[in-house]
C-alpha cells in the first residue's frame, strides 16, 4: 500500500475461475486499515495457520483440521475456486457523487453506505449486512439495503 493508504477506505475483491471468463465482484469491504483487513483476507484464503485449529474428539486421538470462523471457511473455498483476483480500492466520495447520493445527517455513515451501494451495484457474492458498529449507529448496513434499493428504485422510476 502506498502513502496514501489512508486516504481510501473502501476496497473490493474480484475474482475470475478462468482466464477467459468476466471478473466476478466476490467481496465489497469497508476500514479504516484497509491495508491491514486485505492482508488478513488473503490470509484466511490461503488458509495460512491463524485460520486454522487443530479439533479432537473426546473419544479417539485423532485430529482434525478446522476453520477458525465460517469467514474463514468462505475465503478459502473461494480461493480454491477462482483462479486470477484483483483487488479494487475505491474511493467512497467519487461513488456517493456518481449516484448522486445526499445523505441525510443523522443515522448514515457515509463509508459504510458507500460500501453496500458498491456491493448491492454489484451483486458482490460474499458481501452481507454488518451489524450496527456501535450502540450510537442508528442504522446498520440491513437498514442502509432497504434504503439503498428504494433510493435506487426512485432514480430508475421517478
Amino acid at each position: 500500500m502506498s502513502a496514501s493508504e489512508d486516504a481510501y477506505h473502501l476496497w473490493a475483491l474480484l475474482g475470475r475461475r478462468e482466464l477467459h471468463e468476466n471478473w466476478e465482484w466476490l467481496q465489497v469491504a469497508s476500514s479504516n486499515h484497509i491495508a491491514a483487513e486485505i492482508k488478513r483476507d488473503l490470509g484466511m484464503m490461503c488458509g495460512s495457520a491463524p485460520y486454522l485449529r487443530k479439533w479432537k474428539g473426546a473419544l479417539h486421538s485423532q485430529e482434525f483440521c478446522c476453520f477458525e470462523t465460517a469467514k474463514s471457511q468462505i475465503y478459502h473455498y473461494v480461493y480454491q475456486k477462482y483462479k486470477r483476483f484483483r483487488i479494487l480500492i475505491v474511493d467512497d466520495a467519487t461513488l456517493l457523487q456518481k449516484y448522486g447520493v445526499k445523505l441525510p445527517e443523522n443515522g448514515f455513515d457515509p463509508l459504510r453506505y458507500a460500501e453496500v451501494l458498491l456491493a448491492y451495484q454489484t451483486k458482490a457474492r460474499m458481501w452481507h449486512p454488518a451489524p450496527k458498529a456501535n450502540e450510537h449507529e442508528t442504522l446498520n448496513e440491513r437498514e442502509m439495503l432497504k434504503e439503498i434499493r428504494k433510493f435506487l428504485n426512485h432514480k430508475e422510476n421517478p
